[in-house]
């Protein structure tokens, strides 16, 4: 690899799990067009219709699309302080929730009522002269997009509190219905819809869903080799299909197979191929880390009582890629009985509840109609494991 900024610049290009938008955000095509269709509402002022939620398993690019929209609003038109970008872990109170809606010089009192109160500024002085009402969410929100229009993204949203959710949530409601331009984006994994549904029975289903999951096989390709294209390095196309197949199309794994490439390909001048030997060698290193990634995942099953029904699931998964939702209620009723040495006649009674546990945590996912693995290869390790 060439020396220089040329080769600080190379072993830079991925960045696994760091949340960093990837040189080529491929497969996101449609997730972006929409956010940007919500995007030009906002700056046209124009009320927005709902709230938008990305969610999907760990690892497929939901903080990665928040950047992506983030950068485009910036560059847009949308300033900085007009989109506020956090996570749910600081938000864990509603006085915290209330400070990232009002600006940093309303100081923590947070003290008036909106109803005296026409603008940012003017709420500012009343918390100076410490008005000892305290301010609603609502209240709050409202001052804020009296300003102008915001743009609010929460990150790691299956985190929220309920109390804190709820509130945020009736707040960007009230707002949306008196026609200011207000975009409220959530981000989190799949337990995230029982968590909204346990804030309010309708904020689910009321708003604009992202599902993200695997990539295309051909997303995966652009993602791995355009990157490197650049500095004239091409896979060898054997090299290439020892790539994806330890990629499975899983947007981390596009990642950590890059980064565990580029550091072991040091030594070959720009322009080099990346050979059968370089893949090989990525291939080692990437194994070793995709195996730490999946104890992680393996105790988490362990330590939720999924461990039995997750290893039944990954056994069917050899035969059929893809399974329907109640030929997995099945499979899964089937092993909690005999686990229990019950009869399997009649289904068991925790059968809907695991079966949603382990959709929550990834294990599987919605795929084309059916259900498929989160992680193919995730199975694999579950079963050699066993």
């Amino acid at each position: 690899m060439s020396s220089g900024a040329n080769r600080q610049q190379i072993e830079s290009l991925y960045c696994p799990g760091s949340g960093v938008l990837p040189p080529v955000l491929a497969g996101r095509e449609a997730e972006s067009a929409v956010l940007d269709a919500f995007r030009r509402k906002l700056l046209s002022g124009a009320p927005i219709p709902r709230d938008v939620i990305i969610y999907g398993p760990r690892g497929n690019g939901k903080t990665v699309l928040i950047e992506s929209f983030r950068r485009v609003c910036a560059d847009q038109g949308v300033p900085d302080h007009r989109f506020i970008d956090t996570y749910a872990s600081s938000l864990s109170s509603l006085d915290s929730l209330l400070q990232a809606l009002l600006p940093s010089g309303a100081g923590r009192g947070l003290a008036r009522r909106l109803k005296d109160a026409k603008s940012v500024q003017a709420l500012s002085v009343q918390v100076a002269l410490g008005d000892p009402k305290a301010p609603t969410v609502a209240e709050a929100l409202t001052a804020r997009v009296a300003e102008g229009p915001l743009a609010m993204a929460v990150d790691e949203a299956h985190m929220l509190t309920a109390e804190v959710g709820r509130e945020l949530l009736n707040a960007s409601q009230a707002v949306r219905k008196r026609g200011l331009p207000f975009l409220l984006l959530l981000a989190g994994t799949l337990d995230l819809r029982a968590r909204m549904r346990a804030m309010g029975a309708t904020f689910w289903d009321q708003s604009e869903r992202m599902p993200v999951g695997r990539l295309s096989r051909a997303a995966t390709r652009r993602a791995l080799v355009e990157p490197l294209a650049q500095f004239g390095m091409a896979f060898e196309e054997e090299a290439l299909d020892l790539a994806l197949a330890d990629i499975v199309d899983y947007p981390y794994f596009v990642q950590l197979w890059g980064e565990s490439l580029t550091s072991t390909k040091t030594d070959a001048p720009r322009g080099a191929p990346v050979t059968v030997d370089d893949a090989k060698r990525a291939s080692s290193v990437f194994a070793l880390k995709r195996d730490d990634y999946y104890r992680d995942r393996y105790e988490e099953l362990r330590h939720g009582g999924l461990l039995g029904v997750a290893t039944a699931v990954a056994r069917r998964a050899q035969r059929s890629p893809s399974v329907t939702r109640e030929d997995l209620a099945k499979l899964v009723s089937a092993e909690l009985c005999r686990v229990q040495g019950l009869g399997s006649q009649a289904r068991h009674p925790a059968t809907e509840e695991v079966c949603e546990r382990l959709i929550e945590v990834g294990y599987v996912w919605w795929g084309t109609g059916e259900l498929e693995a989160g992680i193919p290869s995730l199975m694999n390790y579950v079963l050699k494991r066993d």
